[in-house]
This record gives structure tokens, sequence and C-alpha cells, in this order.
């Protein structure tokens, strides 16, 4: 395992349209210090711990304290963040010195205009500043389009907060030229969204390596994530990282079985034999397997969790 997601709250500062957690700013569950001190401790990534949400920073003892433990072990530790935290000025400064003397080497910071329907883009602009001042070795700015080469009005002001963006020195810009229908973008974004068959939509989804995968996420209530709102077996209060992630317990679940051999694909043919009804279009491959677990998820509460990834969003 190269690296290691640790969400360690679902709470954010936002609600952004494409949020692929579905976040929101109502309280939920918390990985506590020594929670995440056990996690690291038994994972020991290679390359590093990335602390993420949520907003991450809603939890910011949790946070340092993890980087600290990191640290301890050689393990690099990286941050994930909307850049909320810079509204404070001093609470900024402080923050991102804290976080570089606890271990901090890179921040990923997302800017674009759905994020900044919630965040000021001067609050942004004053955590960018602080993490620079505190000395963060890679800080990474992702800057989502809905879909560039179609110049929506939503994207034309993304292009904005680019060109800004671009005029600051030290920062290492990702462009993802079109988001991902996934989570909230299946409703916050249907508008701009495809319109696939079930037989497109299937097509449109990969297979994923949840056996040997380069790196784990641990949500909030300490199961470890497939992809958002689908978990393996087994939580990380009553079992060892080890045995959850290992194969026999993996493909001992039958469900997880039909994933891991035929992906998608796997699930649908699993939920159709129970009597679902697909729906005449998707928005795309991650909206079929979001709508195909929401229907397997009264008999699979375990797996198909947290239970705020499925809502409205998904149908």
């Amino acid at each position: 395992m190269n690296r290691l997601l640790l969400q360690v709250t679902y709470r954010c500062t936002s609600c952004c349209r494409h949020c692929m957690y579905c976040a929101t700013n109502r309280d939920g569950a918390l990985l506590t210090a020594g929670d995440v001190e056990r996690i690291i401790a038994q994972a020991r990534p290679s390359e590093c711990v990335l602390f993420t949400g949520g907003e991450a920073s809603l939890a910011p003892e949790v946070v340092l304290h993890g980087m600290r433990v990191a640290k301890a072990f050689g393990i690099d530790s990286w941050l994930a963040s909307n850049g909320s935290w810079g509204k404070n000025p001093d609470f900024a400064v402080k923050f991102a010195h804290d976080m570089v003397a606890s271990g901090l080497t890179r921040a990923n910071i997302s800017v674009d205009a759905l994020h900044q329907e919630f965040v000021p883009f001067d609050s942004v602009l004053s955590a960018l500043r602080a993490l620079q001042d505190a000395g963060v070795r890679t800080i990474k700015v992702a800057v989502t389009f809905v879909d560039r080469q179609k110049g929506f009005p939503v994207d034309r002001r993304t292009e904005g907060l680019l060109s800004v963006l671009n005029r600051q020195s030290r920062l290492i810009l990702d462009i993802r030229p079109r988001v991902s229908f996934m989570g909230r973008a299946i409703s916050g974004l249907r508008t701009y969204a495809p319109r696939m068959t079930p037989d497109e939509a299937l097509r449109d989804s990969g297979p994923e390596d949840i056996v040997t995968p380069s790196y784990y996420t641990v949500g909030a209530e300490g199961k470890v994530s497939i992809c958002p709102g689908f978990a393996y077996p087994g939580d990380l209060h009553a079992m060892e990282f080890k045995d959850i992630i290992c194969e026999e317990n993996i493909l001992g679940n039958e469900l997880v079985a039909a994933f891991h051999v035929k992906g998608v694909r796997g699930l649908f043919d699993y939920a159709m034999m129970r009597g679902y009804s697909p729906l005449k279009y998707y928005c795309g491959g991650c909206h079929l397997c979001l709508h195909v677990r929401d229907f397997l998820r009264p008999d699979f509460p375990d797996i198909f969790t947290p239970a705020h990834a499925y809502g409205n969003e998904v149908r």
C-alpha cells in the first residue's frame, strides 16, 4: 500500500454540487486521535497518510496528532482541503505552521466555481499563502470543470479563478477538464450530465482492483472503503487493518466477491437476480453503480455505508 487516506470527519464547510461523498455541515462520525494513531500504526503506508474529509480542518487536533504519529514512523503527511480555514488569517498561519512542524509535506486544495459557491476565494488564497509561508514543499490546486470544452457559465467562472491562480507562484495546478458524475453530481449537475443506457453505463465502468489496490481509504466511522459508500466487510473498531484487507475477508462476502470478479457488472447482475429494475438512462457508470447499491443497501447496510452517501442524489 502506497497511501492511506483518512477521512477524519464527514462534516464539511461546503455542500458542493459535485461532492462524491455528499458531504454537508451536519454532525457526523469523527475519527478520534486514538483511532488515527491505531490505524496508522497498523497500516504503515509506504508513501504518505492523506488527511481528508469532509473537511479535515474541522478536526484540527486529530489531524495534527495523526501527522505527528505518521512523522514518528517516517511517513509523510498530506492534507486535502477546500481552504475554508483561511477565513481567519491568524488561525490559518498557526494551523499551517503547526501542520508543517507535525510533518505536513504536501497540500491538495480544491478550487473551482462549485467549491466557491460556499468558500470565499479570498479564504482559499489566505490558506495558500499560509501554506507557502509555512514552507510546505508541494501545494497542488485541483481545478475541476463540469466540461471545459463546452464553456458552460459555471466553467467560465472557474476559468476566472484559474486566471488568478496562474499568477500565483509555487503552485502546481491540477486541471480536471470534466467532472465525474458520482455522488451529489448526479443530481446537482444533472442538466450537464450525459444520458447512457444501462449497457452504455456498464461499459463506462472499468475494473477495479480491490484485493491489492495502491491505496486504502478509512472513513470516519472506521470502515475501510472500496469507494464512496462501499466498504469492505468489518470495521476497525472490531478488527485489525490487516484482517479487513486480507483476501479471505474480502472474498468471503458474496456481494464483494461478485464486484471483485466482474466489477459493476457483478453488482448489477446480483441486483437483477434480486428484482432490481434498471433506469432507462444513467449519468454514467458511477451513477449505475450507486443506484444498484442503493437498491441492495437495506440487505447490506454494513457494506453500503455511510448512509449519507445515499439519498436523492443517486436516484
